[in-house]
């Protein structure tokens, strides 16, 4: 199993949900979100905007509590945030990587030499030649069933698990 999150990895978390509900419970953008606040929560948290769509507004200011608790170090860190800090984190190394790995001519892992994981992201050794593969061109066109495969494997948890921790 992974590690548990840092507290940096846990105010990352915490940033997310404040942005998600002022996306959804201030009056201002109750009549239309400006296009880039959507832009940069989906560029730091991808999928985060289906969660916005799915989770309930209850739901979003309970896990604002529990980020509040673990960070106050009133409560344990639940599974669910280390499993959705590397999606996260794998998402958007993936958004990063599939242009490059579909240009390359030769190897995918060449695609890798330019890799500069960021903070939260895989590292270039967690993404063997299978994961490149399924990066570059996935099963079905979608990032979304690669990215539970490669947290599920990390966790020991199905891909379907992975997804229900992510997004309900």
């Amino acid at each position: 199993m992974a590690d548990t999150p840092d507290l940096l990895g846990v105010q990352a978390l915490l940033d997310k949900y404040r942005a998600l509900l002022a996306l959804r419970t201030e009056p201002a953008l109750a009549v239309e979100v400006p296009k880039a606040e959507l832009r940069a929560v989906a560029q730091r948290f991808p999928g985060a905007l289906r969660e916005l769509d799915r989770r309930p507004l209850s739901e979003l200011h309970g896990r604002l509590a529990v980020l509040h608790a673990v960070l106050d170090g009133a409560a344990p860190c639940p599974s669910w945030v280390s499993v959705q800090l590397e999606y996260h984190g794998f998402m958007r190394a993936a958004l990063r990587l599939r242009p490059v790995l579909r240009r390359c001519s030769g190897p995918l892992l060449e695609g890798l030499r330019q890799y500069r994981p960021q903070l939260g992201e895989p590292a270039a050794a967690a993404l063997h030649a299978e994961w490149l593969a399924r990066i570059a061109y996935p099963e079905g066109g979608r990032l979304n069933s690669v990215a539970y495969a490669f947290v599920g494997e990390r966790y020991s948890l199905t891909p379907v698990q992975v997804e229900h921790l992510v997004f309900f």
